[in-house]
């Protein structure tokens, strides 16, 4: 029961925050993967902000999960 309540306290907020996050960034964002041109087309990649933004949340919860 305390564990179920913990993760009502710490999981909604955390939503809050993402929605809110998603909502205000939704502009096209490209990330370049050469440093040296970051013009070139093949390694970049272009896509509304907050999808980096939950792929950075995902790849931290699951690091977290397995440390």
């Amino acid at each position: 029961m305390v564990k179920r309540i913990v993760n009502v306290v710490i999981l909604i907020p955390v939503a809050i925050v993402l929605i809110v996050l998603s909502v205000a960034n939704r502009q096209p964002v490209t990330l370049a993967f050469n440093p040296f041109r970051p013009e070139d087309s093949l390694l970049s990649v272009t896509a509304p902000f907050f999808v980096y933004i939950f792929l950075a949340t995902i790849f931290g919860l699951v690091l977290g999960a397995l440390i």
